[in-house]
């Protein structure tokens, strides 16, 4: 598996689109892009792929989270619900 192409996303420009095998596969912060050192022509292993969806799905459930929490104060049980209710694991 390459990654074929990583492409800055038109509606949120803080993060972008990875395409392996020249395919859409996950996105990522420009942050977590630059830690895990990805760049086009990179060879991945099916292992590194899941792992990279896994942290792209965390951080979109982080930044969607801020956001709720910077609408009005909330109550740890509506955070707990609401974590829950987007199916997060425990330890984010």
């Amino acid at each position: 598996m390459k990654i074929t192409a990583i492409k800055q996303q038109v509606k949120n420009s803080e993060r972008v689109s990875v395409f392996v095998d020249g395919k859409y596969s996950f996105s990522l912060t420009l942050d977590q892009l630059i830690d895990q050192m990805l760049k086009k022509d990179l060879e991945l292993d099916e292992g590194r792929v899941k792992n990279l969806k896994k942290l792209s799905d965390e951080g979109k459930i982080r930044a969607r989270t801020l956001e709720w929490l910077l609408n009005r104060p909330h109550s740890e049980r509506e955070l707990r619900d609401y974590l829950f209710k987007k199916k997060c694991e425990k330890e984010l």
